[in-house]
C-alpha cells in the first residue's frame, strides 16, 4: 500500500492517507469549536503550557508527560480510545470528511496495532501521535 504523507490531529489526531490534506479549516465548525474547548480544558488539565504545543505543532517529540497526558485528555475527549484502549472509529466520521474516514480510520488502527501492549494511555496515546506524525507529515497539526 501506498501511504502518502498527510495528517491531521484533531486536537491532537487524525491521519490521512490521501492527497487531500486536512486542516481546521475543513472541519465542522461545531467540532472546531469542540476541539477548542479541549485544548483549554486538557491544556488546564495537565499544565502543558502553550509553549509545550507549539513545540509539538513543529513536530518535535519531547519525553514531557505533560504533553503525553495532554494528548490523552484530546483522545478521550473526542472518544478516540474504546474502553479496551483500541481505536474507535465512530468519531472519524464526524471529524474528516467522509471520502476519507475509512482511510483517516485504517491508519490511526495500523499504528496502533504497531504499539503493541501499552497500559499507560498517556504513553499509548504519544506514541500514536508519534507514529502518524512519522508516516503522514505533511499535514500534521495540532489545535
Amino acid at each position: 500500500m501506498l501511504v502518502t504523507k498527510n495528517l491531521v490531529i484533531f486536537a491532537l489526531g487524525v491521519v490521512a492517507v490521501s492527497p487531500t490534506k486536512l486542516s481546521l479549516e475543513n472541519i465542522t465548525d461545531d467540532f472546531k469549536a469542540q476541539l477548542l474547548k479541549l485544548h483549554g480544558l486538557c491544556s488546564t488539565e495537565t499544565g502543558a503550557t502553550e509553549e509545550d504545543i507549539e513545540t509539538l505543532r513543529k513536530g518535535i517529540f519531547t519525553e514531557d508527560p505533560k504533553i503525553k497526558c495532554y494528548i490523552k485528555c484530546n483522545f478521550l475527549g473526542i472518544e478516540l480510545w474504546t474502553d479496551n484502549s483500541e481505536i474507535n472509529p465512530a468519531p472519524f466520521a464526524n471529524i474528516v470528511p467522509a471520502e476519507m474516514s475509512k482511510e483517516v480510520f485504517t491508519a490511526y488502527d495500523d499504528c496502533n496495532k504497531k504499539l503493541g501492549n501499552i497500559n499507560d494511555l498517556c504513553e499509548k496515546s504519544y506514541m500514536l501521535i508519534k507514529c502518524i506524525h512519522e508516516t503522514a507529515l505533511d499535514s500534521f497539526f495540532v489545535v
